[in-house]
């Protein structure tokens, strides 16, 4: 099976973010020209991050 470069890509971006690397140098890291373009392209995973650690450190009531 062929892993093409930009799955491998994505992923590692992926595994970082979610391992907490700082988004400027998971940006530099993918070769993007500025982190706005890594924003974009994980802004779902990193608003699904933020919500995670706002629940996790209890800075907002969550409704059961």
């Amino acid at each position: 099976e062929k892993i093409f470069t930009h799955v491998g890509r994505s992923t590692a971006g992926t595994f970082l973010l979610n391992k907490g690397v700082d988004i400027k140098i998971v940006s530099k890291i993918l070769g993007h020209r500025s982190v706005t373009i890594t924003e974009a392209h994980y802004a779902e995973l990193l608003t699904e991050t933020i919500s995670k650690s706002v629940i996790k450190n209890k800075l907002i009531k969550v409704k059961a």
